[in-house]
């Protein structure tokens, strides 16, 4: 196995004290696997690394770059991105078998770097789209979540790879620091977690569903800085507003629902909304699943009820909530959480590795 044993860095367009996403859960499956994993925030005041709490994974802090370096001719933007990458090797007294970049916005130019370091360009976010011809061109493989990512990475390297969202084994969630919050347990409860600020939700159709389920409970969490729709929550009678959970509680959040709920302004963002990175935690639950339409998991209805169209949501939603018993069996939670076990973030790795060894093999 390649990556084992590995000087690892890991560019995040995300901070490690945020909550966790894949970045994050890709650093600490790879520390777990014997490499030691840097993590590089995005730009801060100082140069400076310090240990995280998961085995063999460091947080780096570093100073970025020149304002409009990205801009600068190719061979002045290479000799600057050395120099940082020097700093950071310094500070972490090691040299980078590997460079991981789920950022291009910054190390784009992965050709700046030696030959014998294993480069990879990995998207997973939908705003990344600085400089993506230029970090495809340079990286060794690339690696997308979205079949338009890939089509896109494929115009300029051939050696890129689908990789779906990475699902948190079960055994990792379990903890004793339990969340508690009033429920009706004689009620159907559908729960959503996620920021709940992101332009992609459709509010409107979320109120009609609100109005229109007058006898389910509605939960949310996750961060939310619309004050006015803060205090539209605490009027509504079936509505209960949870605020920021905890990375570790999310699995425990989902299992507390009867049903949980995607509903994005699918109709207007497709190829955005492709393959929402909640949808595998969602499935690592077992619980049903209501979602407007995601391109990934289109050929998949026995594992999520999915609407064509905005329109058909709120009637998909009741179809789930009609044929409960149907939606929530052993038989069909199975389907979902094997689906999730599949797409670990261990299998993910193993997938990504076998790519890497492919592209030495053909190299």
């Amino acid at each position: 196995m390649i990556l084992k044993n590995k000087n690892i860095l890991i560019i995040s367009p995300e901070a490690w004290s945020r909550v966790f996403v894949s970045k994050h859960n890709y650093a600490v499956k790879l520390g777990e696997l014997e490499n030691k994993v840097f993590f590089l925030n995005p730009p801060s005041s100082n140069y400076q690394i310090s240990k995280t709490d998961f085995r063999n994974v460091f947080e780096v802090d570093y100073k970025g770059f020149i304002p409009y370096f990205r801009f600068f001719p190719k061979g002045i933007r290479k000799i600057i991105l050395r120099q940082v990458y020097k700093k950071i090797a310094k500070i972490s007294s090691i040299q980078f078998d590997v460079i991981w970049s789920f950022d291009n916005s910054v190390f784009f130019d992965f050709d700046a770097f030696s030959k014998s370091t294993i480069k990879i360009s990995h998207i997973v976010d939908l705003n990344q789209d600085f400089e993506f011809a230029k970090a495809a061109k340079s990286a060794d493989i690339c690696l997308g979540v979205t079949s338009h990512i890939c089509s896109k990475f494929r115009k300029f390297n051939k050696k890129t790879y689908f990789i779906n969202h990475g699902a948190i084994e079960s055994s990792l969630e379990q903890n004793d620091d339990q969340i508690n919050y009033e429920i009706n347990q004689e009620t159907r409860k559908l729960g959503y977690a996620g920021n709940l600020d992101i332009q992609y939700l459709d509010w409107s159709l979320i109120k009609e569903a609100i109005a229109y389920f007058e006898n389910v409970q509605f939960f949310f969490a996750g961060p939310c800085k619309n004050k006015e729709r803060i205090r539209w929550f605490e009027n509504k009678p079936n509505v209960t507003y949870l605020g920021i959970l905890k990375s570790k509680h999310l699995l425990q959040f989902y299992k507390q629902m009867d049903v949980l709920m995607i509903c994005y302004k699918a109709d207007e963002y497709k190829e955005q909304l492709a393959n929402p990175h909640k949808l595998m935690g969602y499935l690592a639950s077992g619980r049903p699943i209501v979602s407007t339409y995601t391109e990934e998991f289109h050929n998949d209805s026995q594992l999520i009820a999915m609407s064509e169209f905005n329109k058909d949501w709120i009637p998909t939603c009741k179809n789930v909530l009609d044929q409960y018993d149907f939606w929530n069996s052993a038989k069909e939670a199975k389907k979902r959480i094997q689906f999730a076990e599949n797409n670990s973030y261990e299998n993910q790795i193993l997938r990504i590795d076998r790519h890497i060894q492919e592209h030495f093999e053909i190299d």
